[in-house]
């Protein structure tokens, strides 16, 4: 959902403009009406267009942040975003966006298309892939069935999946719990959003299907492509199991020198638990979470067991690539490696260290404490590591859905975290006054390494509108 969707015909971004939420909550029943109705599938009325520019605020299935901080990450590194023409030695990336409700075959096809034309473009140079989530499933779809490992030399996964997201199922089950504001009834958004995901070919490409996931009431597996028993809708049936197709025919295989980063550490859906009604249909679903994945991508499915290396990275899958860990090494195997610069190398800390920091939940009211708990362990031994110092403190990113435009607020808390155990570390903000998303940044320090920056985002609504 990271590439904004816009109409062929007005070029009206439709997925998703922040500034055309209408800032009366009496208005946004008509608003979402039409939202929904231009995202209906099946027709080619949108197309798509840049990356989002804003946080995807959609819990409990995930946040994400703004793709453009990756794309300034590698600005500051002397990579031209996008560029026109070719300049000899320079670094060159291109976005390629896609219009994510689609048959991620076609995705993988119109990649490989953009590719020829940055090939013609930039001749007599190497083709590396970078993908995130889905991005990476349509990145292995152009290398192993459209022919990609004829022209691409190498391809880094972040947090991409190659046996789904339980999440998958329940968003085709439920929909959105809450879409962009508390205000909304939950129960509605989720029948609304629901209806409509329900028609995308992408969101079953998203369902595990190499792992059993489901039981039943007896702890019997059950098959999540058998829709007569969950799905009311015998025309997404075909949807299901082309879903299921897809990801048997692209298996985990990798053709290419491939780095795999992965998130750990974090809560994450990872099973589901049927109770039927007076046959074999699901009429509730328990769901499994475990600390076994990114928030959303179980560990499992984000580990190939083919990869030349597998990266484990203490971060949410939305905000993967901001992660200053992951970043490190991403220089080092985009440039540094390549310069004659090995030195380079030592500014990675993770070979020494393993670091959790999170606020005990996604959203708050102002004035809410903000709970904040971390743990910073030796790698290999996992030893605790006490002489680590822990600042966390909030950064304005940008106002909710609906507000009004507003300046970033002038004072924003900041604490140091009080170490409560050998390596356990415990601290408390306060939630700003003004509504907003922001960032929770948690910055380690060590007595003799390089310092360490952690983010989470979270949002800050009052109670009523």
């Amino acid at each position: 959902m990271g590439s904004q969707l816009v109409d062929r015909a007005t070029d009206e971004i439709v997925w998703i403009d922040f500034s055309k939420i209408p800032w009366n909550p009496l208005e946004w029943s008509a608003w979402l009406d039409a939202l929904f109705e231009k995202m209906q599938f099946g027709s080619d009325q949108l197309a798509p267009g840049d990356v989002v520019q804003d946080v995807l605020f959609l819990p409990p299935l995930f946040k994400q942040e703004q793709y453009s901080r990756l794309l300034h990450t590698l600005a500051s590194w002397g990579y031209v975003v996008n560029p026109t023409e070719d300049v000899p030695g320079q670094l060159v990336a291109h976005t390629f966006t896609y219009d994510w409700r689609q048959n991620n075959r076609i995705s993988g096809e119109l990649l490989g298309d953009q590719i020829a034309k940055w090939r013609a473009l930039h001749p007599n140079r190497q083709v590396w892939l970078m993908g995130h989530s889905n991005g990476g499933i349509i990145s292995r779809w152009y290398i192993e069935k459209e022919g990609g490992k004829e022209h691409v030399s190498r391809l880094i996964l972040l947090a991409s999946p190659w046996d789904g997201a339980v999440k998958g199922l329940y968003a085709l089950l439920n929909g959105f719990d809450m879409f962009l504001r508390w205000g909304f009834d939950p129960a509605h958004i989720g029948a609304r959003t629901r209806a409509v995901l329900r028609k995308f070919p992408g969101i079953y490409q998203l369902l595990p299907q190499a792992r059993p996931f489901v039981q039943g009431p007896q702890g019997q597996d059950l098959d999540p492509f058998h829709g007569q028993d969950w799905l009311d809708d015998p025309q997404v049936y075909p949807l299901l199991a082309d879903g299921k197709q897809f990801n048997q025919e692209l298996g985990n295989t990798l053709s290419v020198e491939t780095l795999a980063f992965f998130g750990r550490k974090l809560l994450t859906t990872t099973g589901a638990r049927v109770q039927f009604d007076a046959g074999t249909h699901w009429a509730h679903v328990d769901w499994l979470n475990t600390e076994m994945g990114d928030g959303t991508v179980p560990e499992y499915s984000a580990i190939y067991p083919a990869t030349t290396q597998n990266i484990p990275i203490v971060a949410e899958h939305g905000s993967i690539y901001t992660n200053s860990a992951l970043q490190e090494i991403l220089r080092w195997e985009l440039i540094d490696k390549y310069a004659g610069q090995p030195q380079a190398r030592a500014a990675l800390t993770t070979d020494r260290f393993t670091i959790v920091f999170n606020p005990d939940k996604s959203a708050y009211r102002p004035g809410e404490t903000i709970s904040l708990t971390a743990s910073v362990t030796q790698n290999p031994s996992l030893e605790p590591f006490p002489a680590a110092t822990i600042f966390a403190e909030l950064e304005w990113v940008q106002p909710l859905p609906g507000s009004a435009p507003r300046d970033a607020p002038k004072k924003l808390p900041d604490t140091q975290l009080s170490q409560n155990a050998p390596g356990q570390f415990q601290g408390q903000l306060v939630a700003p006054d003004s509504e907003g998303y922001y960032r929770v940044r948690g910055t380690v320090m060590f007595p003799d390494a390089p310092e360490l920056t952690l983010d989470e985002i979270i949002a800050v609504e009052r109670m009523s509108l």
